[in-house]
């Protein structure tokens, strides 16, 4: 029991460095460290293993972001559009994170601990995959129909309306991943405060990657334990994905930081 619950501190921990090493732009040390993570994924066992392909994952998934971002800048894309585009783009490496979890059938809710599921569970059903792929193609003719929505409307109620989008997609991805499913994984694998205390950090270096002051950063430390400490007392992750839109609309709005889209 000691030895699952070190190495389950030392992976979080390892996650926490590698976030530091890789929104900091130390690339080199970031990658050893991938690639030793990498290489020991044999050595562990499922559940550890399970939580090692989601830092790959999920590392891989933000340097296609970073990529995708930057070849769509070469476009001559209007700079709302970028900023909508840049919040779709984070499903990506939710998604990728997703499926590391559904490949070693884990069961997504909006907040447990992951368990795996009996065999004679089954997937979603058909008619399920079919309301998300509608909901999926609904919000995507929505997205593209915005422009022709803002060219009709003022630029007060314009900029307004991209900043509740914007703060909704964000928060509810970051929600999703902090504490939807990094969370309970990290306390199920150490214990409860180690998980509370590395997902806080990990989120707050990861939303301050864009070079914000120290005071913002220490903000979303607090933030992170909060929207923690919410999750885990309703078992839910909507009350905290709601108040985290709020403060990130009121914080875009008061332009008191700079959002990391």
């Amino acid at each position: 029991m000691k030895q699952k619950n070190f190495l389950g501190i030392f992976i979080c921990l390892l996650f926490t460095v590698m976030t530091f090493l890789f929104t900091r732009g130390l690339y080199s040390l970031f990658f050893i460290l991938l690639i030793s993570s990498f290489l020991s994924i044999p050595f562990f066992n499922e559940e550890k293993r399970v939580v090692i392909w989601m830092m790959i994952s999920f590392f891989l998934g933000n340097l296609a972001v970073g990529y995708i971002s930057s070849f769509l800048e070469g476009f001559r894309i209007s700079p709302m559009m970028l900023v909508i585009a840049d919040q779709l783009l984070l499903f990506l490496p939710l998604l990728m994170v997703i499926y590391v979890l559904k490949q070693f059938h884990y069961k997504m809710n909006s907040y447990s601990y992951k368990r795996r599921l009996k065999k004679r569970e089954q997937p979603s059903s058909l008619i399920n995959r079919l309301i998300l792929a509608c909901l999926f193609f609904i919000t995507l003719l929505f997205i593209l129909y915005i422009p022709h929505i803002t060219t009709k409307i003022s630029t007060v109620w314009s900029t307004f309306f991209i900043t509740i989008l914007v703060s909704i997609l964000y928060a509810f991805v970051h929600e999703v991943l902090w504490r939807g499913i990094f969370l309970p994984i990290f306390i199920q694998i150490s214990n409860k405060l180690t998980g509370v205390i590395v997902a806080s950090i990990a989120f707050a270096i990861n939303t301050t990657m864009f070079g914000t002051s120290m005071k913002m950063t220490f903000l979303f430390v607090f933030l992170g334990f909060l929207f923690s400490i919410i999750t885990m007392k309703t078992r839910n992750i909507f009350p905290s994905m709601i108040l985290h839109s709020l403060i990130v609309c009121l914080l875009f709005i008061h332009a008191n930081m700079i959002l990391p889209l």
